[in-house]
């Protein structure tokens, strides 16, 4: 068996282990530590390590990038709500 751990620090590990856990197999393994995500991989070959390795850091990104948005979003909105509030004052 081959194994690749990825160590993640983010600010909101638990979001992004809960949005990469549906797409696990038996072979990958996630855990939250403080503001770590670490997820271990084992795969029979080094060829099947490497492509799971991969779509695991791809959907990695997404979690993270879609967090972003979101929060930037939220973020963004609030700040107009409280301008638009202000100016009517």
């Amino acid at each position: 068996m081959r194994q690749a751990t990825v160590e993640t620090r983010v600010p909101y590990p638990i979001l992004v282990a809960s949005a990469l856990r549906p797409d696990h197999t038996d072979d990958i393994r996630t855990e939250v530590t403080n503001d770590v995500v670490r997820t271990t991989i084992e795969r029979p070959g080094t060829a099947s390590l490497q492509s799971t390795t991969d779509d695991y850091l791809v959907n990695l990104q997404v979690a993270i990038n879609l967090h972003d948005a979101i929060t930037n979003r939220y973020e963004t909105e609030s700040n107009t709500t409280t301008a638009t509030k202000e100016s009517h004052q």
